[in-house]
């Protein structure tokens, strides 16, 4: 595929897929207006910096096309530039917030992120989605291990929002929540939208001396909670719409593989006769050696014993 078809078809299609104007678009990539309209009407070339950051806002246009007529040196620093599998940003977050469902689904994803960090050591309760008209906190959490960068140790309550004001939201639940307020636990506040002054808002909480400890974490956040995090980022990229060739989780690829002509495999099917082999498998993947060298009839085969492979609870998380 020619750079100018992606250019003049695949980009602007993109932009309409997700009912932005270019102006609207442009802002998410950081460029102006003027300098993405020009580009869009063969005026310019796209730069590598803007192909780069049409990658990551848009998943499904390849930079390395944008840029095929570049030569070799600029189009290794962009596919190095573009190298990061799951390119969920801060901005990516502060849009979703923006939808109605995000209310029901951010508690979701906080928990996923909090039952990663845990190791089993975390018990927690986080009711989502039609469950978060319940009364109560948004989350309670006991962290019976040692506190993560964004999970305190011990007993902790926290409060989720994508109020569009998160102070406004912080306060008045702070305020809300002063007659249970426990010196010895911590509270969280949590916003999917970007909460610049909430490292001063922390500090003054803190001051006040009414809990153990005082958090607030904002979308800038949760996208380097994310970063460390594969399989949620995974996960939330699919409510954000943002796909990654080449990966998939393991319901999608069973699904994929069960229905290959002329009949389709199925996790129960690579299972049958081969416990052994799949128990030193599992064995060798928690505790080496690696690489681990998997040889069948076919690349289909060897892929399914994988999967099988990865196929307990244990390995999913560790996977």
């Amino acid at each position: 595929m020619k750079a100018g078809i992606v250019v003049q078809r695949i980009i602007p299609t993109a932009i309409q897929k997700r009912g932005l104007t270019v102006a609207a678009a442009a802002k998410i990539l950081g460029v102006s207006r003027q300098a993405l309209d020009s580009v869009l009407n063969g005026r310019s070339k796209v730069t590598p910096k803007m192909a780069t950051c049409l990658g990551r806002s848009f998943p499904e246009i390849s930079p390395e096309l944008l840029l095929q007529d570049r030569g070799e040196a600029e189009l290794n620093l962009v596919r190095a530039k573009h190298s990061r599998i799951f390119a969920i940003r801060s901005r990516h977050i502060q849009e979703w917030a923006s939808q109605a469902r995000s209310r029901g689904e951010l508690p979701e994803l906080i928990r996923r992120l909090i039952r990663q960090d845990g190791n089993g050591q975390i018990e927690f309760s986080f009711p989502a989605n039609e469950e978060i008209k319940r009364k109560g906190w948004d989350g309670t959490v006991f962290n019976h291990g040692p506190a993560t960068a964004n999970v305190p140790t011990g007993r902790s309550y926290w409060e989720v929002s994508t109020d569009a004001s998160p102070l406004k939201k912080a306060e008045k639940d702070y305020q809300n929540r002063l007659a249970e307020a426990d010196k010895d636990a911590t509270v969280v506040f949590v916003t999917a939208r970007g909460w610049e002054s909430r490292a001063r808002w922390e500090g003054e909480k803190r001051r006040e001396g009414s809990w153990r400890e005082v958090r607030a974490l904002d979308s800038a956040d949760l996208e380097e909670w994310l970063e460390g995090k594969p399989t949620v980022a995974y996960w939330f990229g699919g409510l954000l719409g943002i796909r990654h060739p080449g990966i998939q989780s393991l319901e999608e690829f069973w699904e994929e593989l069960r229905v290959i002509p002329p009949r389709g495999l199925t996790f129960e099917m690579v299972e049958a006769g081969r416990r052994t082999e799949l128990e030193a498998f599992r064995e060798r993947l928690q505790n080496g050696p690696w690489p681990i060298q998997v040889v069948s009839d076919s690349v289909e085969e060897s892929l399914a014993f994988v999967a099988a492979g990865l196929q307990t609870p244990s390995l999913v998380d560790f996977h």
